[in-house]
């Protein structure tokens, strides 16, 4: 568990600092004073750009960890981390477990994300690149490890009622609802796997109530149904945020433009459809003003594609089978 540093952790941090194997790896690796330690301690507590933590196990103290905010030269809002494990409690696995809780947090949701490390501390390499991040380039002794949050933004599609009374996303002829066979369940599956390769991906459910708003109860949107529906495959609700305005597929991509613009989402942002769906929302991108923010941005994602690759026994007899049937031609032919 993590908690907020204070003054009484004083004199722990100070003897942790101290401790000959993390001066080892740190990048300041001269004894720390006590007086000057008292400084650093009251400066880090007040300063507003810092968040100093202790964590711990089981109620005892097993090491801290802390969040620097930091703007580059290019601009860039960048999150700094660093950590380190109290002497007794190491070889317990437990600075995956403080990194893992530290990355959870609400402030890091989404933002780039740095870690410092030295070039010989392979333990913290193998751990920061099973987190998913990734090596950007070297300083002296030093490498900076980036992690940029995944977005994937699920596109909504058509839904139909079950034999239960239950709105759902639409899988097959037999449930094509009011739309024509559309697959979008695909969509949902394939976008949970992606979360299960990186969790600390964000997810954008997107979708209101479109073409159907005559017809589905109030406060029911496409995008409600996409998040029930991740929730039941293990995906995480802290990572799933509804978009419930848009209609149409061009009104989602507006959307996303304007997350883009006001800061919600950036960086690694992939968008996710059917196969045959693609084609047209890149061309709405390229022939559009939304171009100006998407293009370059994001990448366009076919859930068939995701599903050949992460689970081809459970799907690659539908999706052959699929896309030979006439319903499936049809689609595509109106997708031109």
């Amino acid at each position: 568990m993590l908690r907020k540093a204070t003054k009484e952790d004083g004199q722990r941090l100070f003897e942790w600092r101290n401790d000959p194997k993390t001066r080892q790896q740190s990048l300041n690796t001269a004894p720390v004073e006590q007086a000057e330690h008292e400084r650093w301690l009251t400066k880090s507590l007040a300063n507003p750009n810092r968040t100093l933590f202790i964590f711990e196990e089981n109620g005892t103290p097993a090491g801290t960890c802390r969040i620097d905010r930091e703007v580059e030269k290019d601009g860039r809002e960048v999150f700094e981390l660093s950590w380190t494990i109290a002497p007794e409690q190491r070889g317990k696995g437990l600075g995956k477990k403080m990194l893992g809780e530290l990355l959870a947090l609400e402030t890091l949701r989404g933002k780039l994300v740095k870690a410092v490390i030295k070039s010989d501390n392979l333990a913290s390499v193998k751990m920061v690149e099973k987190f998913g991040f990734h090596f950007d380039r070297d300083e002296k002794e030093t490498g900076i490890w980036l992690l940029q949050k995944k977005t994937i933004v699920i596109l909504g599609g058509g839904l139909f009622k079950d034999s239960d009374g239950r709105w759902r996303t639409t899988l097959g002829e037999n449930q094509s609802g009011h739309f024509g066979v559309l697959n979008d369940r695909l969509r949902v599956v394939a976008c949970a796997e992606l979360w299960k390769e990186n969790k600390n991906s964000q997810i954008i459910s997107s979708g209101g109530q479109g073409k159907l708003k005559n017809i589905l109860p109030v406060g029911l949107t496409s995008s409600k149904v996409i998040k029930d529906e991740l929730l039941e495959l293990g995906v995480s609700a802290k990572n799933i945020t509804e978009e419930n305005k848009s209609g149409t597929t061009f009104e989602q991509l507006r959307a996303i433009k304007e997350m883009i613009e006001n800061g919600k989402i950036f960086g690694n942002i992939h968008i996710i459809s059917n196969n045959y769906h693609l084609p047209r929302i890149q061309a709405m991108i390229e022939h559009s003003d939304i171009s100006a923010v998407l293009s370059g941005k994001i990448n366009l994602v076919g859930a068939e594609d995701v599903l050949l690759r992460l689970l081809p026994d459970q799907w690659k007899e539908f999706i052959e089978q699929s896309k030979k049937s006439e319903a499936m031609k049809k689609r595509v032919e109106s997708e031109k």
